[in-house]
């Protein structure tokens, strides 16, 4: 490595250090401290795995993120195979569409599933319409609805 690279990337190191480490060190030893107080200690913890509210919320977020790994593996995997190997007609299309949700903003992607498949959507309406269902069904609302829709918007990583 040159002399002029290895300045550049000790001062890489520095920015990341400055803007990710310091941050993190700062919030891990404030979870330490005791409230109002100098004094340090496992108070937060024990008082976090004591309540049942954030066990519940804690409980929560684990099972959300695993269906949402689980889904965009599931759906990820084919998909990026079938990208990388096939030579098809559609390709760009296809590969754009995949990307969609990298440069659309989330609350444009978010209505326009509300819109599609709302309580009173196209989806529902045309549902009942060719007498298929009798109420509306609940596609989005809900655990399920919250991993399809960040499934769909993590799906491009």
């Amino acid at each position: 490595m040159s002399r002029g690279n290895y300045y550049l990337a000790a001062f890489l190191w520095l920015i990341i250090a400055f803007f990710v480490i310091y941050p993190l060190s700062i919030v891990v030893m404030e979870s330490f401290k005791i409230s109002g107080t100098d004094s340090w200690g496992l108070n937060n913890y024990l008082e976090f795995f004591q309540d049942t509210y954030y066990l519940k919320t804690f409980g929560n977020t684990l099972l959300l993120s695993t269906l949402l790994l689980m889904t965009t593996t599931i759906f990820g995997i084919p998909l990026a195979y079938i990208l990388a190997r096939y030579r098809h007609r559609g390709k760009t299309i296809f590969t754009a569409l995949i990307l969609l949700p990298i440069v659309l903003p989330a609350f444009a992607g978010v209505f326009a599933f509300i819109i599609f498949f709302g309580k009173y959507g196209t989806l529902n309406l045309l549902l009942m319409d060719f007498g298929l269902i009798e109420k509306p069904v609940n596609f989005i609302y809900g655990l399920h609805g919250l991993v399809f829709i960040q499934a769909l918007h993590m799906l491009p990583f």
